[in-house]
């Protein structure tokens, strides 16, 4: 009897080992499943809310976009990428202008200056929404202004009782003291330095 008892308690040893290893995966297979079931339901609630967003965000008409960045409305239906006849004349008037005045040239819209392999000296748009936040001071460009150190001024307004999001209102006055209309083409009015 003394030999069976270590058997014994082999025996029950073994078997509280299956019994934990057996508890173990039970609860192990039922927390992946109740995880499983959790991931589930986490993703259709997921879907149910993306679809639900859809529907509500769906355009039913065409809406006007609003872009703070340029402070433009267009309507979203009224946007073309092709010039008209009379948008490709006057940018072949603007770049031979250009070209023939010569650096330095204050032009508000630069892809005149690039077309015309010209220097741009700023940025006028950029600039002028720094002016307006406070974070640039616009004395330097006027000082340029005042000395009539630009040979041509291209702008998209009348200076003397227009605003223009290309220039401050300092920069208008300027031009206006400065500079006289020399033509317009298109949108655009083009400046010569008076007393030229």
């Amino acid at each position: 009897i003394a030999k069976l008892q270590p058997a014994r308690a082999g025996l029950s040893l073994c078997r509280r080992r299956l019994m934990i290893c057996a508890i173990w995966t039970f609860f192990e297979v039922k927390a992946a499943m109740w995880f499983r079931a959790q991931l589930g339901i986490l993703l259709l609630l997921l879907a149910a809310v993306f679809a639900a967003q859809m529907i509500l965000y769906l355009p039913i008409e065409p809406a006007m976009v609003f872009t703070r960045t340029y402070e433009q409305e267009l309507a979203s239906t009224a946007v073309s990428n092709v010039p008209s006849e009379s948008d490709l004349e006057t940018g072949r008037t603007v770049i031979a202008e250009l070209k023939a005045s010569g650096n330095p040239v204050l032009c508000e819209d630069i892809g005149y200056l690039i077309a015309a392999d010209m220097a741009i000296i700023f940025q006028p748009y950029q600039f002028v929404q720094l002016a307006k936040s406070g974070r640039w001071n616009d004395s330097t460009v006027v000082d340029m202004i005042d000395s009539r150190m630009f040979r041509l001024v291209v702008i998209g307004c009348d200076p003397e009782t227009e605003v223009s999001p290309y220039f401050t209102s300092r920069m208008l006055d300027a031009i206006c003291a400065n500079y006289v209309l020399g033509r317009s083409t298109g949108k655009y009015r083009l400046y010569l330095p008076a007393g030229d």
